[in-house]
Formats: C-alpha cells, sequence, structure tokens
C-alpha cells in the first residue's frame, strides 16, 4: 500500500469533509438554542432544542447499519451530505421554532450516517498499523469544527442574522457534498483486504464482545461528563464568571486537538491497550485534581490535565471498532459498526444527564472524585480488554 496516496485520499474524501460537517455541527449546537432563547423559548424547550441533533444521531444510528450491508460505502456518505445539505437549506427557507427542531432531528441523522461510513473506511481502506493515526486524525477534525462553528456563529450574529447562520451552513455543506460526489475507492492494488491483517486469528467470543461495549458506554460517558464538571466547579465551587469558565475550557480544548495526533501514534506503534491505559489514566488524574478543594490553581491545572487526557484517547475506540467490524467481514461488520457506535453515543448522553441529577444530591467534590476514581477503574479495564487485539496485531 501506498502510504502517501492513501493519506491523501483519506484528506480529500474524508478529513476535509469531516471538517466541514463538524463545523456545521459547532454552527448548529451554539446557534440553535440561542435563536429559541431570542424568540422567548423557556429553557426546558431549549434543552429539547438543544438536544434535537443528538436525537437524530441516535435514531439514525442502527438503521444506518442496515443501509450500509444494502449500499456500498461510498453511497452512503453521499446521502449523509445530501441530508446534511438538504436540512441546513431549510432551516434557511423555512425559520421557525417547530422546523428547526425537526431540522437539526434530521441533521442528526444525516451525520449519524456520515459517522457510520467513516468508520467503515477505516476498517476495510486500511491497513491496522494505520487505523491509529487515521482515526486520531478524525478525532482532530471533530475538535477543530467544535472550535470554530461556535466563532462563526458569534461573527455572523454580530453583522446579520440567524437566517444567514443557516445559509452559511449550508453553502459549505453543499460544498461538502459536491467534493465528495466524484469519490473513488483507493486500489489496493499489491495485497487483497483478507491479507491486510491478520485479525482472522482473533476469535471473538459473545462475552468478549459484551465486555467491549460496556467499555465503549463507559468510554464514552466518561469522556462526555467533562463538558458539565468543569462548567460545574467553576460556577457553583469557585464562584467564577462565565468568561473565566470560557478560558478554561478553551485551553482543555486546545489541549484536547494538540494531543490527538500522538493519540494515533500511541495506537499504532504501542498498542490499543497502551493507549487505553495512558488516556484513561491522564483523565483519572485531572477529575480527581478538579474534585481537590476550591482552588483556582488546581481547577485550571484539572482543566488542563482532562484536555489532554482526552486528547491522548482520540480515535482509540474508532480504532478498535474498526479492528473488530474488519475481522467480522463486510456484511455483519457494517452491522457490529452501527451497535458499536449506537452505544457510545448512548454513554455519551446519559452521562452528563446522570451526573446532572446526582449533582442535586450528592456533593459535586464527591461525585467529581467518582467519575475520577472510575477513570482508573476503566484504564486498567481497557488495558485488560484491548490486549487480545494487541496480541494479535503485535504478537504474545
Amino acid at each position: 500500500m501506498n502510504s502517501n496516496k492513501i493519506w491523501i485520499w483519506l484528506l480529500i474524501n474524508v478529513y476535509l469533509p469531516s471538517v466541514i460537517v463538524a463545523i456545521i455541527r459547532g454552527i448548529l449546537i451554539t446557534a440553535i438554542p440561542l435563536y429559541l432563547i431570542s424568540i422567548g423559548f423557556t429553557p426546558a424547550q431549549v434543552g429539547i432544542g438543544t438536544s434535537a441533533i443528538f436525537i437524530g444521531t441516535l435514531i439514525f444510528d442502527l438503521p444506518g447499519g442496515v443501509m450500509l450491508r444494502k449500499i456500498s460505502e461510498r453511497n452512503l456518505m453521499r446521502l449523509s451530505l445530501a441530508i446534511i445539505t438538504i436540512s441546513t437549506f431549510l432551516m434557511y427557507l423555512y425559520l421557525n421554532n417547530t422546523s428547526v427542531i425537526l431540522l437539526a432531528i434530521l441533521f442528526g441523522g444525516g451525520r449519524s450516517l456520515w459517522l457510520l461510513s467513516r468508520r467503515y473506511v477505516i476498517s476495510y481502506y486500511l491497513d491496522y498499523s494505520m487505523r491509529g493515526r487515521a482515526s486520531s486524525f478524525i478525532g482532530a477534525s471533530e475538535r477543530i469544527g467544535t472550535f470554530i462553528g461556535p466563532a462563526i456563529v458569534a461573527a455572523l450574529i454580530e453583522v446579520a442574522s440567524y437566517r444567514e447562520v443557516f445559509l452559511f451552513s449550508f453553502l459549505i455543506s453543499l460544498t461538502a457534498l459536491v467534493s465528495i460526489i466524484p469519490f473513488k475507492r483507493f486500489e489496493l492494488t499489491k495485497i487483497s483486504v483478507e491479507e491486510l491483517t491478520p485479525f482472522k486469528k482473533l476469535h471473538l467470543s459473545k462475552g468478549y464482545l459484551i465486555s467491549l461495549s460496556a467499555i465503549e458506554f463507559f468510554v464514552q460517558g466518561i469522556r462526555s461528563s467533562r463538558l458539565i464538571l468543569i462548567p460545574l466547579v467553576g460556577k457553583v465551587l469557585l464562584n467564577l464568571p462565565d468568561s473565566m469558565v470560557g478560558i478554561a475550557l478553551s485551553i482543555s480544548g486546545a489541549l484536547d486537538v494538540i494531543g490527538s495526533y500522538p493519540a494515533g501514534i500511541i495506537i499504532d506503534r504501542k498498542g490499543r491497550s497502551v493507549s487505553g491505559l495512558v488516556s484513561f489514566g491522564i483523565l483519572a488524574i485531572g477529575f480527581i485534581l478538579l474534585a481537590l478543594p476550591y482552588n483556582y490553581l488546581y481547577f485550571y491545572i484539572a482543566a488542563i490535565i482532562i484536555g489532554l487526557g482526552n486528547g491522548f484517547s482520540a480515535g482509540l475506540l474508532i480504532t478498535v471498532g474498526s479492528d473488530i467490524g474488519f475481522s467480522l467481514g463486510r456484511k455483519e461488520g457494517a452491522t457490529f459498526l452501527a451497535a458499536w457506535q449506537f452505544t457510545g453515543d448512548i454513554g455519551s448522553a446519559s452521562f452528563p444527564v446522570f451526573i446532572g441529577g446526582m449533582a442535586e444530591v450528592v456533593p459535586l467534590p464527591l461525585l467529581t472524585a467518582l467519575i475520577g476514581v472510575t477513570s482508573a477503574l476503566l484504564a486498567l479495564s481497557i488495558n485488560k480488554a484491548f490486549k487480545r487485539i494487541d496480541s494479535v496485531i503485535f504478537g504474545g
């Protein structure tokens, strides 16, 4: 396999559209709640609108696996970007509270199909020795979009209106759709796909798959916990102004992006188990430090460590899901990848809700420390569970 050619191919067909989709998501998760507040929605109604994209993602996850079995990943990519383009165009065309929420659900569905199709590409286009870096770049694209999207909203709202925000989203989504239309498979000419990895040796029992699914659920849950714990500690315990909490989140996000590429190198060269142990060990330290006596310095250091730990976990679950999906073959692998994505999405959604509810009855420092301890236990569990995969890849 010509590694230079495939990286260029991935840049054009996967990474650039991924950055665009991530930017649109960043725009919508910022613009939709602000728009709903501006037209007089209650906090509860705003909460429903804010969760609309995620609801759409969950709805489409499992059907996406069925679609992937029926049509090629290339057509699923095209369909996903078509859905995203149509949804943003209709937001611009029919701007009102009901249509924005319904179309955000549709956008979430399109995004789900995009995420699933690119997981499939990582699984069946790449050798195991490249999957970690390829997956970490995907993680980085999501983080870049989360940064850029809110800034675009802030800039456009200053000089235009929400309608122009949705128009901008449509125009860049159309760019991504046009770029993906001539999508062609990267041809593996020298060796067959079956010969790319020794993964046929990986014997998957039902119990092992269940344990991996539990890990996927908790990994995504712990990672999403930072999004609520850092603001809660900053606002509730330290009584910091919004701007200072925002700075902490920005610094944490910057470390998140910086850690993405080293994460891929660790996955590919040291193993999936080592990557999980390192990243969630760092997250455990960050969460425990966040729970320590109320101190501004500890708060900012904890936010930095949590961002770095989350960055080091970039691409880990995409890589492992690709490893398992490949070993199951194309048809069963498509179904597995959809279920794998769905399980992680449930974890991402449920943990912030759980933490928000528990914070009403459990002291916040104790709750934060418990998340830290859970992260440490998860690091050990990941290290043990993923060693089976590493033994197939690296021997031993």
